[in-house]
């Protein structure tokens, strides 16, 4: 069936396999594997893109909103979790995978996704840190100080400590080089500085 692209996300498929190499959120925290598909998933599958790509070139009212949820289930859908397991709620491996996809977002808050879940915010909790090995907010910190790194060095240094705030969801930058200093032991300027100097990685 050759091969298909969507955004920055690539998919080649044959009658019963689709490999997909895709910038998944969840792939640099969890051992996300690609799995094998029917060749009726396989068609489902694809109409899904193709109704997803139709989407994206149309002037649809609603195609804001219901872009991300059509990807989110298309990201979903190719992947397994190898070690998942039953104690660990599916819902709380989807919250983890919308706060990658809110990294950006200073509205974003997971203690109020946390209590829109149908468990206690106690049980939550552990289980975030259980999985993640950090509490919430620190795990969300933590995402976003890593996303602040990888765009100062996609840039190579091309930025000012305000402008990286803004993007990965910090609003005061005096807490942002706060945070950022406290997880990479370096303040953020000295880290742009570096990245002027230093090849792209």
């Amino acid at each position: 069936m050759g091969s298909l692209r969507f955004e920055n996300i690539t998919f080649e498929s044959n009658e019963t396999l689709i490999l997909g190499h895709a910038n998944l959120n969840l792939g640099k925290q969890y051992n996300l594997q690609f799995r094998k598909y029917s060749p009726d998933e396989t068609e489902l599958f694809q109409k899904t893109f193709l109704y997803a790509l139709s989407i994206q070139n149309s002037n649809a009212k609603n195609k804001e909103r219901m872009m991300p949820q059509i990807m989110h289930l298309l990201e979903l859908s190719l992947v397994q979790i190898p070690h998942y397991r039953s104690d660990i709620p599916m819902e709380i491996y989807l919250l983890l995978n919308k706060s990658f996809d809110h990294v950006s977002d200073s509205d974003y808050d997971i203690n109020e996704e946390i209590r829109k879940l149908n468990y206690s915010q106690d049980y939550v909790r552990k289980l975030i840190i259980k999985e993640t090995g950090m509490p919430p907010v620190r795990f969300m910190t933590n995402m976003r100080i890593e996303k602040a790194k990888e765009i100062i060095n996609e840039l190579s240094g091309n930025c000012t400590v305000k402008e990286i705030a803004s993007t990965c969801g910090f609003e005061d930058e005096l807490y942002f080089s706060r945070q950022f200093s406290k997880y990479t032991g370096m303040p953020p300027r000295e880290y742009i500085k570096q990245a002027r100097i230093l090849p792209a990685r």
